[in-house]
């Protein structure tokens, strides 16, 4: 069996963060940025897809993925706003508490209240950043 850093999934998050350190190169480009950015989100869901059909689910690869999205979300964030890095800051703490559970960290045990779980299958978690981007008008030619 190969090494659990050489698994497809894992493959992925190493483009993911190669994609966003080129992100952050053009920064100051809101169509490169976002084009780049935005394939970089979606390959976060194709690495998950893979693990499961691959069955290389692996804790590393969960924290990898975590990492490379708290990167991803924090870059996006601190462009927005100069104080919004503070959700950022949330995120860190956020994976800090929960890397014990492995990398079924996102199983819900227990209901929770509905903002929580939403923003955890991250239906919601976009939402007041494209909000902010709009005002900005760092999307308008979309």
């Amino acid at each position: 069996m190969a090494a659990v850093i050489f698994y497809v999934p894992n493959i992925i998050g190493y483009v993911r963060l190669l994609l966003l350190f080129v992100a952050f190169l053009w920064y100051q480009n809101p169509f490169w940025f976002l084009l780049v950015y935005s394939f970089s989100a979606i390959l976060d869901g194709i690495d998950g897809y893979m693990a499961r059909k691959l069955n290389q689910v692996s804790e590393f690869g969960s924290l990898l993925d975590v990492v490379v999205d708290n990167i991803g979300r924090g870059m996006l964030w601190c462009h927005l706003h100069k104080y919004l890095y503070l959700i950022s800051v949330v995120e860190w703490l956020t994976l800090v508490c929960t890397h014990c559970r492995g990398p079924n960290w996102k199983a819900l045990k227990k209901k929770h209240p509905w903002i929580i779980e939403r923003v955890m299958d991250k239906v919601l978690f976009h939402l007041p950043a494209c909000r902010a981007a709009l005002q900005r008008q760092t999307i308008h030619w979309i």
